[in-house]
């Protein structure tokens, strides 16, 4: 299917910002119907990023999105045409033009989740939310610079009756961080609860607060939290989700 779409340099610029949220989480990306819905790495994540707004209905793949930001970069402040074909897609300004060969779908490890399967692994139950609440951006950027100088990748959220709090300690545990505590829950548990969680979440570029919502299923055979984060980058809604394990505290494995 051939596509073309005319960015102005703003919408390029954003575009630029959505894939760098990648950058460092997936190998590839797979847009369809200008939207990004991807595992990341480690498949410790789910990114869903909507395009629609600079690339509606759009279907581009790019393999090395790592390598392939450095090339996009030069046409920052650019108007750039965007042109999609069966070979793959092309980057045009009014000097040059940066072509991408098409991956071969079988060798790409960041597949778009189609509906099917995406409603088989994020099964949301609005009875099984216990907390809501509005992150202020400056809080997950101090999430940011604590994962990086205590050198982990994730942090521990405690749900104790009706309010919850976040915590980070590096894994010498000679220090420890409480980021944000007393937040009202929506049910009260019958007891305390921890668990680790994914910060590649909080931690992303965006622009606005970070709604976090997380619903609890405390099942005798399922013990997990499915943990949704919600922001903008520009005009485009970035949500993420994870899972975890989550224990009574003092029963952590």
């Amino acid at each position: 299917m051939n596509y073309e779409r005319d960015l102005t340099p703003e919408d390029f610029s954003l575009l630029v910002r959505c894939l760098s949220v990648l950058r460092d989480n997936c190998r590839d990306v797979d847009i369809k119907n200008g939207m990004i819905r991807e595992r990341t790495d480690h498949l410790t994540a789910i990114f869903q990023i909507d395009l629609n707004s600079i690339l509606p209905d759009s279907e581009i793949m790019i393999g090395d999105i790592k390598d392939s930001l450095d090339l996009l970069k030069p046409f920052l402040e650019r108007d750039v045409k965007v042109m999609v074909d069966d070979s793959g897609c092309s980057f045009i300004d009014e000097y040059s033009r940066s072509q991408f060969a098409k991956p071969m779908s079988d060798f790409i490890d960041n597949k778009f989740i189609e509906d099917d399967e995406f409603d088989k692994v994020i099964q949301i139950s609005e009875e099984d939310l216990i907390l809501d609440v509005d992150l202020p951006k400056i809080i997950t950027d101090r999430i940011d610079v604590y994962g990086k100088g205590y050198s982990v990748n994730t942090m521990q959220i405690r749900l104790d009756g009706e309010n919850a709090s976040l915590h980070m300690k590096p894994l010498s545990n000679d220090r420890e961080i409480k980021f944000i505590g007393d937040m009202m829950m929506n049910k009260v548990l019958d007891g305390s609860y921890v668990s680790n969680i994914v910060t590649v979440p909080f931690i992303i570029d965006h622009d606005n607060d970070m709604n976090f919502k997380v619903y609890m299923n405390t099942s005798p055979e399922k013990k997990v939290i499915l943990n949704k984060f919600s922001s903008t980058i520009g005009d485009a809604e970035v949500t993420i989700y994870s899972t975890a394990n989550i224990y009574k505290e003092g029963e952590e494995d």
